[in-house]
């Protein structure tokens, strides 16, 4: 479950650390009611991290099946060779 809190909460830093190292989840920083900040642990960022990077990854692959499947690749020696006319003139 999502914890809220209220930013006067940051003024007891330890307090607050420790309710972030407690959580599971990302922990919200309210301000007047409203969404000030997002904090969590070093570990959830990486696990962040490495879900957006995986789920880019997996769509850049489905793109390059459908442009395999269509015909619209090249292979090694034709793009090689299009690089070589393109920069080296």
């Amino acid at each position: 479950m999502a914890l809220c809190v209220p930013v006067r909460e940051l003024k007891d830093t330890a307090k607050f650390l420790s309710v972030v190292e407690g959580s599971k989840d990302p922990v919200t920083v309210t301000r007047n009611g409203r969404d000030a900040l997002v904090v969590m642990t070093p570990e959830a960022y990486d696990g962040l991290r490495s879900e957006l990077a995986h789920e880019r990854l997996m769509r850049r692959l489905d793109c390059a099946e459908a442009e395999f499947e269509s015909g619209a690749y090249l292979d090694g020696d034709a793009f090689l060779d299009a690089l070589l006319e393109r920069y080296d003139g």
